[in-house]
């Protein structure tokens, strides 16, 4: 949605960013994102109802939920309104400089451990995180592709099988790379707009998805930098559970690659590859 559209519900809610330049922000590859450029610099980002996939959500509500209650923390911008439109809703939050991570390093996965310690907040979906869970979503996702698409991949699934025994914590659900903000030494999260509490490894394996490393930042991680961030994340029991579970996360990632492939994103057609060469 162009600018000129969001902009007279923006000024109206916030009149002292009336007349600031709008600029468009890298990234928004479902949302529309812009930096104004008032005093304090803001972030206006619309949250499309078409914006739904199969394993990340775009909720803006808990979105914005989410912001108020991490206010403080470093973890997260800080909201500054939420407003409705025909399109969706309007999230305005605090523009965090600094630059983008071309792929996860060990200081992301300790942020993520900052988050998974966090309390919990109410309301937030709450995920299964078993095995059985992860076959289930996967399996749904192939039933959605062409039939030789879908068969090349379900070949490929592992055999694990782990029930859902981590206390559920807070999580992020989509720290990619470019969700990472760097700036003096810090990292803050951006784009909350699938947070839930469930498996902290859900966390873990899309900031360690050799695809979503590729298609967000730079390219897939070596094994001894897999090995330095689950190292870094500083709990044995989650890391351990993490490399019993990766198989899994991989299988599904290919999945969810070849879906957003046959979405018309090209850019994934890489990851599914990716993603089927870990599992050997």
């Amino acid at each position: 949605m162009p600018q000129n559209i969001l902009r007279p519900t923006v000024e109206a809610a916030l009149p002292h960013v009336a007349g600031a330049e709008w600029e468009p922000l890298a990234g928004g590859r479902t949302n529309p994102v812009f930096k104004i450029n008032a005093d304090a610099p803001l972030v206006c980002k619309l949250s499309c109802l078409s914006g739904e996939t199969p394993l990340f959500g775009n909720r803006a509500l808990d979105e914005a939920a989410i912001l108020k209650h991490l206010e403080g923390s470093g973890l997260a911008p800080s909201l500054t309104d939420v407003l409705a439109v025909p399109e969706g809703e309007i999230l305005i939050y605090s523009f965090v400089e600094g630059d983008i991570l071309t792929q996860t390093i060990p200081a992301a996965v300790r942020i993520l451990r900052q988050v998974h310690q966090a309390e919990i907040p109410d309301n937030l979906p709450r995920l299964d995180g078993s095995s059985a869970a992860i076959i289930q979503k996967t399996k749904a996702i192939l039933e959605t592709l062409p039939v030789q698409k879908a068969m090349a991949i379900s070949f490929a699934e592992p055999k694990v099988e782990l029930p859902d025994t981590l206390v559920p914590r807070l999580i992020h659900g989509d720290p990619v790379p470019a969700n990472f903000i760097q700036s003096k030494g810090k990292l803050t999260l951006i784009d909350w707009q699938c947070p839930a509490i469930g498996d902290p490894c859900e966390d873990l394996a899309i900031a360690l998805s050799p695809a979503m490393n590729a298609v967000y930042g730079d390219g897939p991680l070596t094994p001894q930098q897999m090995k330095e961030c689950l190292n870094a994340y500083g709990d044995r029991t989650v890391s351990d559970r993490y490399r019993k579970l990766a198989p899994l996360f991989h299988w599904r990632m290919a999945a969810y690659c070849a879906w957003k492939v046959e979405q018309g994103d090209k850019d994934y057609a890489a990851g599914v590859k990716l993603e089927l060469a870990a599992l050997k």
